[in-house]
Parts: structure tokens; sequence; C-alpha cells
């Protein structure tokens, strides 16, 4: 009796079990079959702010960093905002995309949309929740029906600062003023007219009288230069004369050294001494700030000018001393006014 009730209750349980079995879709004696994981999302978004709260005018970055999974694409043309465009109240200056590959098959992309403000209403102002379009790929299938699907980046919150809390509308860019016309007063126009002229008449007389006396002393300094460099260059080619002279050609030599020194006597001392002999002209030197010394010599240089030019024969062969006495007569350049 015992023997077959515990047989009967082992049966029972055996029955129960490949019931149990056959419920979950195995035989008994069969490994449950493995489930498929369910696939991750195909991307993720990261939205950042160069500047939390701004003053009107600020330029300030919004950047948005999307980690793209394998077979996922996308729609980079549809991301591209137009200068000038608007996200909620801001306004885009420029919009710049970068792409860069990561291992395993995924991408990073960036996205910096440069923004400002020029109407800060509120306390604070939200850029727009940004719709990034992708699509994934199958290559099952051909492009054409690949599904459009979206992911949404949340909204981001800018806080607006301002000096005049109270009012918000004053804190914001104004029109323009409209500045209204002056009555017209014909007589008042002519009247402020005659005197601008009596004022600026005589002014205008005295600036151009120094402008020609100014001009007046810049031609005459000019002019005085040139002839100093000139007498240098007469006194050079003067040399060249006498080193090469003979007979024919030492009376123009000796002509030319006595127009030189009374040149250089001119332009040194003031004098007029062309008019004047060689005695006249060593009495007129020493009557100046002129060491007797050199008077002297300009004395005795031009006498032999003066003798070999007007003489019967102009000799060639005291022109070498000629030359050695002119040339330290002439070592000190006559100043410039």
């Amino acid at each position: 009796m015992r023997k077959t009730y515990f047989s009967s209750l082992c049966a029972l349980v055996w029955t129960a079990g490949s019931l149990a079995v056959a419920a979950e879709g195995g035989a008994p004696g069969q490994a449950k079959p493995a489930t498929r994981p369910e696939a991750g999302p195909p991307m993720a978004a990261v939205a950042q702010l160069s500047r939390n709260s701004i003053w009107v005018g600020d330029v300030f970055d919004y950047s948005v960093k999307i980690l793209v999974e394998p077979l996922v694409r996308v729609d980079q043309e549809s991301l591209k905002i137009n200068r000038g465009a608007t996200l909620g109240p801001f306004t885009v200056l420029q919009t710049t995309i970068q792409e860069r590959t990561l291992p395993q098959g995924r991408r990073e992309l960036f996205l910096v949309y440069r923004l400002t403000c020029y109407d800060l209403l509120g306390n604070q102002g939200s850029i727009p929740p940004l719709v990034v379009p992708y699509f994934i790929e199958d290559p099952k299938r051909p492009a054409e029906e690949f599904s459009r699907l979206e992911w949404v980046v949340p909204e981001q919150a800018v806080g607006f600062r301002r000096t005049l809390e109270k009012d918000a509308r004053r804190a914001t860019i104004r029109d323009t003023p409209q500045l209204q016309a002056p009555a017209r007063r014909p007589w008042l126009v002519w009247i402020a007219s005659a005197g601008l002229a009596v004022v600026l008449y005589p002014a205008g007389r005295l600036a151009f009288r120094w402008y020609r006396r100014r001009s007046k002393a810049r031609v005459g300094t000019r002019t005085r230069r040139e002839e100093v460099a000139q007498l240098y260059r007469d006194f050079s080619q003067l040399k060249k004369m006498a080193a090469d002279s003979n007979g024919d050609n030492a009376g123009k030599a000796y002509e030319l050294a006595t127009v030189i020194l009374h040149r250089y006597l001119d332009l040194k001392y003031d004098l007029s001494s062309s008019a004047l002999t060689p005695g006249e002209v060593e009495q007129e030197l020493k009557s100046k700030p002129v060491d007797p010394d050199r008077a002297v010599k300009v004395r005795e240089v031009l006498a032999t000018c003066v003798e070999h030019r007007y003489g019967a024969n102009a000799e060639p062969e005291p022109l070498v001393g000629l030359m050695d006495a002119m040339e330290e007569i002439l070592r000190a350049r006559p100043e410039s006014p």
C-alpha cells in the first residue's frame, strides 16, 4: 500500500515538471534559448554654453557635441543655420560643423553656433530645442526607404544682465531719436556770415603775408646753399685746369681763380669784393673779425691773380702754389644764415 502511494506521488511530480518545461517553450532536458539584448540609443548629445549670462550685444558660443553610433547618419545640411537667422531671441552670427571618426565605427559631431542678442527682455532667454534629423542605414534596403528620425537636444537657458532691473524696456537698444530742424531765419544767417567774414579776412591776410615771408626765406636759403655747392664744384674744376694748364689756357685759370675767390668773400663776409682792389679787400677784412694773416693771404692771392690775368704773359708755374693757398683760404665753408 505504501509502495503504491509513493510511486503515484513520483509520477505526479514528474508530470508537473514536464508541463512547466513545455510551457516555457523547451523540452525536458533542453537549455533555455538566449534572448536578444535590447539595442542602445543611436546617439548621445551634450550641449554647452560659453557664457551663462550676457549683456546686450555680447557674443557667445552655443556648442553641441553629438556621439553617433555606427550605421547612423546625421543630416548635417539641416543643422546649418544661415547668418542673421534666429534661435529664439538670439541672432546667429556664424555656424561651424566638424566631424571626427572614432574607433569601432563611431563618429563625433561638433556643432558650434555663435550667437548674440540685441533685445534683452525679461531675466533670461531660452535657446529652443535643437532637432537633429538622422536615419539608420540598412544594407538590405535602398537609401530611399530609410526612415527619417529625429533626436532632440533640450533647450538651454541664458541669463540676461542689465543695469536697470525694474524697467527692462529701457535696457534695450532703442531707435535713433528724430531731430527737429530749427526754424529758418535768413536774416540771422546773413548777419552771422558777415561777422565771420569780418573776423576771418584780417586773419587770412596776416596768414598769407606770413606764408610769403617764409617762402621767400626758404628760397633765399636754398639759393645760397646752391651757390656754396657750386663754388666748391668750380674750385675742383679749377684745380684740374691748373694741373693740365699750359701757356694757352693759364690766363683762363687765373681769371676763374679770381672769380671764385671774390664769390667766396661775398658769401663768407658779405662783401662786394669784385669792385675793390686787393689792398682794399685786405682793409675790409681787417675791419671784420678775421685773422690778420688770413687777410694778408687773401690780398696776396688776389694780387697774383690780377698780375697774371692782365699781364702780357700768363705763366702756368705759379698756379700750383696758388691752388694750395686758395684751398687753405676756402677750408672753412661759408655758414648758412
